[in-house]
């Protein structure tokens, strides 16, 4: 039981819901240590999930992450009348571990929970959760059948999975992740893609203070390069250009760099951008500004696609389904809200198709992420949870009453 209690007898909150058997599996999934390279730790939530799914009568499908890099993929589904499904988004794993002064706990001042990723992902899990457990005990036949995906490797791009997510993709006709609400409030109609490099270049090491043999620094071709980089970015049509890490050279002061490794993040809005400026990145490695003062050799250079993850562009078709979206949350939350687009990628971009309807960002309202200062917000933990129980009633009236209406 939380302390502080009191604060959750909210007129925002439905008296249908289970509140303190909801907020105790959110404080278990929270308080167990399931950063990504934790597979165990991993394998324990995506099991408390499970379970949680089986009651609710999903089939299981548990996948095991090619050469064990993570913990399992957790594919459940549940059958309605048609193979048309509605997928829901979710990721088991977190960035930050709990320790004794970061866990759960709840400000009753700011009416917040924190903890680590409680906003990224776990209570996006229980909201998600929670609205498919009212919206099913109203409909056990759904017009669709549902699907719920949950990541065990997210936060490092849930690599390995990609073909199961863009089959499941191609079989949805929406994809809604359960990532958190921005702190705004508002969620998310479209999402940059991001491709992630690592480009080597080789030169030759050699004592720094001889200048009689072959000597070619590679730390300073890559140096040349990732200033030839910088004015890539374009923060105002979303393209952005990070190096996230730079290894290499013998870590000593005396000796020639003779081989280095960048790790680069590039984001964009659509494939269109994404090609000019991978092109722009790639023509940028081929070039060579500095030869061996002996041989006149230059730097021999590779690279290879970390990850590749398309961007999630607007669909036009999808403006009634985030309208009504929009106005729920309105009315459980009393505030306004809006769609809007995100610079970061996540696991429903590989959903996302020609011809679906993909959202994110149904997941409570959160801030702080991937820090120590990582909270939701009480009111939008109920009002979120609400919100995807009434957009999957809505979905599943629509189809049905189309059915009607089409003579089926």
């Amino acid at each position: 039981m939380l302390e502080n209690q009191q604060n959750l007898n909210s007129p925002l909150v439905p008296e249908n819901f289970h509140r303190d058997k909801d907020l105790l599996f959110l404080k278990n999934l929270v308080n167990r240590d399931s950063q990504t390279k934790n597979s165990e730790g991993v394998d324990i939530i995506q099991g408390l999930v499970i379970e949680h799914l089986k009651h609710l009568h999903f089939e299981i499908e548990r996948i095991l992450s090619p050469e064990k890099m993570s913990g399992d993929l957790v594919i459940a589904t549940y059958r309605g009348k048609s193979e048309e499904c509605i997928t829901l988004i979710c990721h088991a794993d977190t960035v930050l571990a709990p320790d004794e002064q970061f866990q759960f706990r709840f400000d009753d001042k700011m009416n917040r929970f924190y903890g680590p990723g409680i906003a990224d992902n776990k209570a996006g899990i229980v909201c998600g959760l929670i609205g498919l457990r009212n919206f099913l005990k109203e409909n056990p036949l759904p017009e669709y059948t549902i699907k719920f995906v949950c990541s065990p490797n997210e936060e490092r791009g849930s690599l390995g999975f990609h073909q199961h997510f863009q089959t499941i993709g191609e079989k949805s006709t929406f994809a809604f992740g359960l990532e958190p609400a921005l702190s705004s409030g508002n969620i998310i109609s479209s999402r940059n893609g991001n491709r992630w490099y690592k480009f080597n270049l080789k030169g030759i090491s050699s004592h720094a203070g001889r200048i009689d043999s072959p000597s070619l620094n590679a730390a300073h071709e890559m140096s040349l390069a990732i200033a030839k980089m910088v004015p890539l970015n374009n923060l105002e049509i979303g393209v952005k250009v990070n190096i996230g890490n730079l290894s290499g050279g013998a870590d000593v002061y005396n000796v020639v760099c003779g081989d280095i490794t960048a790790k680069i993040d590039t984001r964009f809005p659509s494939f269109e951008l994404r090609d000019e400026l991978c092109h722009k990145i790639e023509k940028i490695f081929q070039e060579r500004e500095l030869r061996c003062h002996i041989t006149n050799k230059t730097c021999d250079s590779s690279f290879e696609i970390s990850d590749d993850c398309p961007p999630m562009p607007k669909h036009e078709g999808d403006g009634e389904v985030i309208q009504f979206y929009l106005s729920t949350i309105n009315k459980i939350e009393e505030r306004e809200i809006s769609a809007t687009h995100s610079c970061g990628a996540a696991d429903v971009n590989y959903f996302a198709t020609k011809n679906n309807i993909t959202l994110d960002g149904l997941g409570p309202v959160g801030g702080n992420l991937h820090t120590k200062n990582e909270y939701i917000e009480l009111k939008s933990f109920y009002g979120r949870s609400q919100g995807i129980g009434e957009l999957l009633r809505h979905i599943n009236m629509n189809k049905k009453t189309n059915k009607h209406t089409q003579g089926e």
